[in-house]
């Protein structure tokens, strides 16, 4: 079973939202490739339907990845389920569909991670909606161990780790907007594991901070090879990527 926090793990290849270099992302084609990548884990985005179905999708709207001027919130699971969400990314992904979370589930082993990134643009009813049935589809599919759920959204993680505190979780931080506060504080706080910076953000003395106080950290989105190379030197827990392959390849021989 994967851990997202075994200690003296290497460094964890997580692919972003699938392996999206080579197939439309958030799709079970990304998914697939990521496994065959050999990536430790994979990243995905998760949002409620009208009727309450947690899918696989990053945008708030369907316009950019199913051609549909629509809101994911206001189509039903049944909708979402007769959207082409491949074709936008090439002829030969035609008729791939936007999953839910069970289906991701099913695709990707238990020996690899899940990082589920919460996605609720407005937060309050809707987001504790989302936190509250993504958190009971890991634990009826008993992958509790396995599952790492972040978000923007401090306040959901904060709900994440006071409902279910057996499922790992972290904060992430936009890389447009600072906050006064330590992120370190913000996530001990709330009981938060791990701290998932961008490029921007991250720092070593931020990184040596949070492995000080006992936390994990992760950056996105690392697709080149002087990222890797600082990641490394930073001593970064996990690195999300859009290429696991190369990346996973590159740490195996030793490049970096």
């Amino acid at each position: 079973m994967f851990s997202w926090i075994r200690p003296g793990a290497p460094l964890c290849i997580v692919a972003h939202r699938g392996a999206s270099e080579h197939a439309p992302e958030n799709t079970l084609a990304a998914f697939r490739r990521a496994v065959s990548d050999r990536a430790d884990a994979v990243e995905l985005d998760v949002r409620l339907t009208a009727d309450n179905a947690v899918v696989v999708i990053h945008d708030a709207s369907l316009r950019r990845t199913a051609g549909r001027r629509r809101r994911v919130a206001r189509a039903t699971l049944a909708e979402v389920r007769n959207m082409d969400a491949g074709s936008w990314f090439d002829t030969r992904h035609s008729g791939e569909r936007i999953p839910t979370l069970e289906e991701v589930f099913a695709v990707v082993p238990s020996t690899m991670g899940i990082n589920v990134e919460l996605k609720a643009d407005r937060g309050g009813r809707r987001g504790a909606e989302l936190a509250e049935r993504t958190c009971r589809i890991i634990i009826r599919s008993h992958r509790e161990g396995s599952v790492l759920v972040t978000s923007f959204h401090h306040t959901l993680i904060a709900l994440v780790k006071k409902r279910f505190p057996g499922i790992t979780a972290g904060i992430l931080l936009h890389p447009l907007r600072q906050s006064a506060r330590s992120p370190v504080r913000t996530a001990r706080s709330i009981g938060a594991e791990y701290i998932v910076f961008g490029s921007r953000t991250l720092t070593k003395r931020l990184t040596e901070q949070a492995h000080t106080a006992g936390l994990r950290v992760a950056e996105y989105t690392v697709n080149t090879e002087f990222r890797l190379k600082r990641a490394r030197r930073y001593g970064v827990d996990a690195v999300i990527t859009n290429r696991p392959g190369v990346m996973k390849r590159r740490v195996g021989q030793g490049e970096v």
